[in-house]
């Protein structure tokens, strides 16, 4: 993640419970890098339909957006899948490697949009 690439989480945390997000464990993710020097997994999002919410990188703020998904999805009769992609915005890693703003997402696993 020092390199600069895009970056972020992939955390299983289905139905996007904001009370276990602290508890719950996660993986880095990372950019595809182009150089055979850098051996590393690749994890790759499927093109799906998300719910996205755009948050403060706090505790606070990751849990304030987890329930608006949650709260949302709930009142359009959505279900979501287990995964929570949380991706940074921009490259300025301020602590945890994370930025001062993510971006959460939830595949929508029922087609009802």
């Amino acid at each position: 993640m020092t390199n600069k690439m895009l970056s972020g989480f992939l955390t299983a945390l289905p139905q996007a419970h904001a009370n276990q997000y602290a508890d719950s464990g996660f993986r880095i993710i990372k950019e595809k890098s182009y150089d055979d020097e850098v051996k590393i997994p690749i994890i790759t999002q499927n093109d799906d339909e998300y719910i996205v919410a755009k948050v403060e990188s706090t505790g606070i703020g990751i849990e304030k957006g987890l329930a608006v998904i949650r709260k949302y999805a709930e009142a359009n009769d959505l279900e979501l899948g287990d995964d929570l992609w949380q991706f940074n915005i921009g490259i300025n890693i301020e602590r945890l490697g994370l930025t001062k703003d993510s971006i959460l997402a939830y595949a929508i696993t029922d087609n009802e949009l």
